[in-house]
């Protein structure tokens, strides 16, 4: 692994895993919505043609309007690993992978058969899926990664992402993949959030 560290930020508005128009407007809906808003979940709104077999599910973001990603839940995501009942793993809630998420999507993928995104077609379906658990060989990768997000907060810093550009883009179909499922997932949420909020 390679690790980039950077200053704290707010906003994202450019990424190679999205237009940059996408981000841009999702951040002018979301600064001129109410902080007050609160966007519910509805247990029911991720498809039902999800595997359901020992499957375990994570909510990245209990509101669902934030870009916050697999990397601010890798501690709960460890736990997951801890034991041999683990079959399938839906993440949920993602509302953007970023760069930091798409290395770890990397790690988690060699211990999975499959990886699949579920972009949003009505309200909050968007989800990561990960289906066929080969085995608890990725928990030293994912103790690294913590080790070194709790020492970039103590400096001031942040972990921006974990493997080179260069390895993040290499496979083209889950590049393409991840594109198409941020922008979905993008437009989705902000029509999703202004519709459930009356001060925007």
């Amino acid at each position: 692994m390679k690790f980039l560290f950077g200053k704290p930020f707010d906003r994202i508005l450019n990424s190679k895993f999205c237009p940059p128009t996408l981000l841009r407007d999702f951040s002018d809906v979301v600064e001129a919505a109410s902080p007050r808003a609160n966007i519910s979940i509805d247990e029911d709104e991720i498809s039902a043609d999800l595997p359901a077999d020992n499957a375990k599910h994570l909510f990245v973001d209990e509101t669902g309007v934030t870009l916050n990603g697999l990397s601010t839940k890798l501690h709960e995501l460890k736990k997951m690993f801890e034991g041999s009942s683990l079959h399938s793993l839906i993440v949920r809630n993602v509302v953007f992978v970023k760069r930091l998420d798409v290395g770890i999507l990397l790690i988690l993928n060699s211990a999975f058969q499959r990886v699949g995104f579920v972009s949003p077609r009505s309200g909050r379906q968007n989800a990561v899926v990960f289906t066929g658990f080969k085995g608890n060989g990725i928990l030293n990768s994912l103790d690294e990664i913590c080790t070194n997000q709790e020492k970039d907060r103590e400096n001031g810093h942040e972990l921006l992402q974990v493997f080179s550009m260069f390895d993040l883009t290499s496979n083209r179909r889950l590049f393409a993949e991840i594109v198409n499922y941020n922008s979905a997932s993008l437009k989705s949420t902000a029509l999703y959030y202004l519709r459930n909020n009356n001060s925007v």
